[in-house]
């Protein structure tokens, strides 16, 4: 039987319940998870293995059913300690991230007020890695807690901390740092953080991928509906990377490295806009050569889309700050369109430099640049010596 889906007029439930249509759905997935695993990646693949809550909550892996929409958190008490230990065995340095807001104290008492009074917080982040917003969560978590502490207050239970996740997370796992061939669920691993809310991410990658449009949009409204829900209750903390995509690598016209974050799609940016909900906004390297380093802004109210748009640059700033790197937000397709074009300028062959030479376009670059205004002097200068011999 051919497992190409036909564009269909129209999804019911009926189709979201088909494990033969998940399973279609997690074959197009697992090729571009495949980008995510192996020797030099964290994640190991995971085979096709359902999770059927009405008879195991245990069994299988959660997220690869279309109608899983929301994993439920992991409500055992004092996971804390667990999944700071856990995290800096998965990242080292994670202490570093934690320790960054927990020094920030009255960002602290913020949130936690804006949590008692029933508000909602909203966290976004650049995406440098896959993992970075369970990275951030997680650490925003452990830093409440431990303010909570301090003043002999009850932290803020698991299930008020959210994420939204590629669904392509369904089909990684962690293995064991002591027996590789014991991998948990990824989905499984973020449990632990809080709830996990899967989407269909509308990227440029994503739309070229094998999935009908109206299947994803299906899954996605109905996924939104139930986290919608639930933050009309109030006291949550949301978090997720907006561009859904990871950062792209671009040089600009001297061949020097800056840092894209991809647009954000209006129904992203309707989230940062909710009612009673202030965003705090994230620059994250976790690849930084010291360790992993975060920067964060104040807790803003993000009332329109220039507001939105004004965070984004706010984070793409923290992450220059951070990095050094050169970082832009591109509010629009057409801004990273023309720095893609800016960063594939037609090169110019310079004798003794070779083809794989990594200092190579930067080189170029800058000759394009000297070569450019050298010819607009000579033909300013050309024409004024023409004009004078007259």
């Amino acid at each position: 039987m051919s497992k190409e889906i036909l564009q269909p007029v129209e999804v019911t439930q009926n189709d979201l319940h088909s494990e033969l249509v998940s399973h279609i759905v997690y074959d197009e997935l697992s090729r571009q998870a495949q980008n995510h695993t192996g020797k030099k990646n964290r994640f190991s693949p995971l085979d096709w293995n359902p999770r059927y809550i009405e008879d195991d909550p245990l069994a299988g892996n959660p997220g690869q059913l279309l109608d899983d929409y929301r994993i439920e958190a992991d409500m055992t008490p004092g996971l804390e300690p667990f999944i700071e230990a856990s995290a800096e065995v998965f990242l080292s340095g994670f202490s570093k991230i934690t320790d960054s807001f927990y020094a920030n104290t009255p960002l602290m008492e913020s949130i936690q007020e804006k949590i008692n009074a029933k508000e909602n917080i909203v966290v976004v982040t650049n995406h440098g890695e896959i993992y970075d917003i369970a990275i951030i969560l997680a650490a925003l978590r452990l830093s409440l807690a431990k303010h909570a502490e301090t003043k002999d207050e009850a932290p803020i239970q698991a299930d008020h901390y959210n994420l939204i996740v590629h669904r392509m997370i369904s089909q990684l796992g962690v293995p064991d740092e002591k027996d590789p061939s014991a991998v948990s669920p990824a989905l499984s691993i973020l449990q632990l953080v809080g709830e996990t809310y899967l989407s269909f991410p509308r990227t440029e990658n994503a739309k070229k991928a094998h999935i009908p449009l109206e299947l994803d949009r299906v899954c996605n409204e109905n996924m939104l509906a139930v986290l919608h829900e639930k933050m009309e209750t109030g006291s949550q903390i949301l978090a997720f990377a907006p561009s859904g995509s990871k950062d792209e690598s671009l040089l600009d016209k001297l061949g020097k490295k800056r840092k894209v974050i991809k647009p954000v799609n209006r129904g992203t940016y309707r989230l940062m806009q909710l009612p009673n909900t202030s965003v705090l906004g994230v620059g994250v390297a976790l690849d930084h050569e010291n360790g992993p380093v975060c920067s964060m802004t104040d807790l803003t109210l993000c009332t329109d889309d220039d507001a939105c748009h004004e965070l984004l640059d706010s984070i793409a700033d923290k992450h220059a700050a951070l990095t050094g790197i050169r970082t832009l937000y591109a509010r629009k397709q057409t801004d990273l369109d023309a720095w893609r074009k800016e960063a594939h300028l037609p090169e110019i062959l310079v004798p003794g430099v070779a083809s794989d030479d990594p200092e190579k376009k930067k080189l170029l670059g800058a000759i394009a640049t000297g070569v450019s205004l050298g010819v607009a002097v000579g033909y300013v200068l050309g024409n004024y010596y023409r004009k004078k011999n007259k």
